[in-house]
């Protein structure tokens, strides 16, 4: 009964991390406008902690990212 749940516990870490190194090489290997784009989704992140809905406003930066990024292209 442990062993599936150590399994499943296991396969999430290892998502988590394929994840977080996606993520990284992302801003390593961008161009500088969409290094401008993440450097804004950060502040953006940042300024959430003072909203009322933090999760909703993580969400629209989120989008945002996904907005400037398409520009750069």
């Amino acid at each position: 009964m442990r062993r599936p749940i150590l399994v499943a516990l296991l396969g999430a870490a290892c998502l988590v991390a394929i994840w977080s190194f996606a993520t990284g090489a992302q801003v390593i290997d961008s161009t500088p406008c969409q290094k401008s784009c993440y450097e804004q989704k950060s502040l953006c992140i940042s300024a959430c902690g003072t909203e009322t809905n933090p999760v909703e406003c993580e969400a629209r930066c989120h989008d945002q990212l996904a907005d400037c990024l398409k520009q750069c292209r």
